[in-house]
Formats: C-alpha cells, sequence, structure tokens
C-alpha cells in the first residue's frame, strides 16, 4: 500500500498533469470505486476544472472550481496513469477523467479496495474517513498521546504506530524502518514503550519520510 512519502510523490505529479485542465466527461468502469452516486459524482465534476491537489495521511484530495473536492484513497493497488486520448485505457482502469487538453487519466485499480469520493471545500475534513485520522508524524509536538493512549495496551507497538487513527500516514514498510531505527523490537507492547522511546519514534518517523519524499 502507498504510504506517506508515496502518496506525497504521487500528488506533487498529479499536480502537473491536472491543475488548469477541466474535465470534459468522466467514465465510471466499476460503480463500486465511487462512494456514493455514480451519476451524481459524474454530473457534478463534468465541466469542472482542477485548482490543486493536496494530501493528508494516504488521503488525496483534489480540488476543483465550485468549491468542489475528489477524496481519492489508492489502498492497495490504486494508480493514476496519464494517456493520450486516443490511447486504449490502462487494463485495470476503473475510472477515466477526460480533460480539455487532449489528455485522460485514468485511475486504474487491479484489486479494486480503492476509492474516490465527491465532497466539498466545506465538508470534506468532516467526512468519516478523514474526521477519525490521527496527527500525521510532522504535526507531533508532543507524545504524552501515544503514552496515554498505550499506558495499558498489550498491542505491539508496529501495530501503534500503523493506527491511522494515532498518526496519519504511515504503514508497513516505514513502521519497520522507524523501529529498527530506534532499536524497539516491533512486537514489544505499546505499554512497555518508554517517554523517550515515542520521542525518538517520531523524531525518526519525520526524519525517514523525510528522506523517503527526498
Amino acid at each position: 500500500m502507498p504510504e506517506l512519502p508515496e502518496v506525497e510523490t504521487i500528488k506533487n505529479v498529479l499536480k502537473t498533469i491536472l491543475i488548469g485542465n477541466k474535465i470534459t466527461k468522466i467514465d465510471v468502469l466499476r460503480l463500486s470505486t465511487i462512494q456514493g452516486d455514480k451519476n451524481t459524482f459524474v454530473n457534478t465534476l463534468e465541466g469542472q476544472t482542477f485548482k490543486d491537489i493536496t494530501r493528508y495521511g494516504k488521503y488525496l484530495f483534489l480540488h476543483l472550481t465550485n468549491d468542489l473536492v475528489i477524496i481519492s484513497h489508492l489502498r492497495m493497488e490504486g494508480k493514476y496513469f496519464e494517456l493520450d486520448e486516443n490511447e486504449p485505457n490502462t487494463y485495470f482502469a476503473r475510472v477515466v477523467f477526460h480533460l480539455n487538453n487532449g489528455r485522460k487519466v485514468c485511475y486504474d485499480d487491479s484489486r479494486c479496495f480503492g476509492i474516490l469520493k465527491l465532497s466539498t471545500e466545506q465538508t470534506y475534513k468532516d467526512e468519516r474517513e478523514i474526521i477519525k485520522l490521527g496527527k500525521e508524524p510532522f504535526d507531533i509536538t508532543s507524545v504524552d498521546y501515544l503514552i496515554d493512549h498505550c499506558k495499558k495496551s498489550n498491542i505491539p507497538v508496529k501495530s501503534t504506530i500503523t493506527d491511522q487513527t494515532l498518526i496519519a500516514g504511515i504503514g508497513n514498510i516505514y513502521a519497520d524502518e522507524i523501529l529498527f531505527a530506534c532499536k524497539i523490537h516491533p512486537l514489544t507492547p505499546g505499554k512497555n514503550i518508554t517517554k523517550s522511546q515515542w520521542v525518538d519514534i517520531v523524531e525518526n518517523a519525520k526524519r525517514i519520510l523525510k528522506t523517503a519524499i527526498e
């Protein structure tokens, strides 16, 4: 699954492809990829122009005119491909955005776990998928909430730091890297992690994620 650095990279690449371009047509090739009503998704977004792309944790937010936002989570296998309009769609294309510049962008997902959801600038941060997310490592200034959460927990520390409601953006790969850098065994119960170790985890998370993005 793409984690924070991978999604940040995808965000930066998509910005160069999408911003300033208008959606002329949307083909929904798999209904389950769209969370919500397919016709509303298509009819609302056709004719809108991409203004910006942002990210939080593993989520992408595609900002469009009329205060519209597409929430995108890639899950295991989601990918975006830019193609010429006359090229065939990718093999696992689930949603295709046709653009006014003669290009199209396929949302491709072989395992079909990823989602696209229509929201607005006023509501997207309060959507159920987003409101439950914890802080990104870059935003953690105190580890007290982690200590408090884990003080009686037998859950392994690796599972704790990949819990998106506690820390957003870390998955299996970077959890291993972070804990290895801290010399902490991943199966150590959360209640046995000291405050200085939590500080070390957060600081190494910031360093490793930043390096991975670069």
